[in-house]
Order: C-alpha cells, then structure tokens, then sequence
C-alpha cells in the first residue's frame, strides 16, 4: 500500500489523474472504475489487472483532488486480492483532511 501526495502543482478531475497512474504499465486489464468518496469528497476509484514480472497482479487506486492537492492511494496484491482489497479500502476510509485555512491552501 502506497500513498502520494502532491501539491502545488496543476490538478485535473480525479478521474483524469487516477488516468495517469496505469502509464507504463502496458499488460493491464481494467475491471473496475468509477466515483469513490474519500473523507467526505467526490475521489475516483480503478481495480486493474496487471502482468508485472512475469505474473498477475490486482492494483486498486483511489484518487483525491481537493485544494489543490491530489493524493493518489495505491494497493498492489499478488494472489488472492480480496484480503488485501479490504484492508486497503479500511484504510482508505480511514483517511482525513485538516481544515483549508481562508487563503485556499492546504495545512
């Protein structure tokens, strides 16, 4: 499991930016995607195949943009996915954001 946060630079739609994470990864299948909410906000979600190494991997992203920010949450599981799946989306629920101070930026 893996979180990235970027700040500070241009941002699209969360769908767009969770776009970018598949480049370079040309052996995939998608097999899910679609809106995610995360700490409250519109995020984007996308489950995936992937042929990495010689083997099938499962990568789920979710996405958030918000405040000019984007924080993109990776899981890959090899196997069996689904115990790492649950673990993952706990986690992800589990995520919050401080308060954006009145300039618009994040803290």
């Amino acid at each position: 499991m893996s979180l990235q946060a970027r700040c500070g630079r241009p941002v699209a739609s969360p769908a767009i930016m969770a776009r970018h994470l598949m480049i370079g990864i040309p052996e995939r299948t998608l097999r899910q995607a679609g809106p995610f909410l995360v700490a409250g906000r519109s995020g984007w979600t996308q489950t995936f195949d992937a042929r990495l190494e010689g083997r099938t991997v499962r990568i789920q992203t979710v996405t958030l943009v918000t405040a000019g920010c984007a924080y993109d949450f990776l899981v890959v599981a090899a196997g069996e996915p689904e115990p790492a799946q649950r673990t993952f989306e706990a986690w992800v629920e589990s995520f919050s954001l401080a308060e954006v101070d009145t300039a618009g930026r994040a803290p």
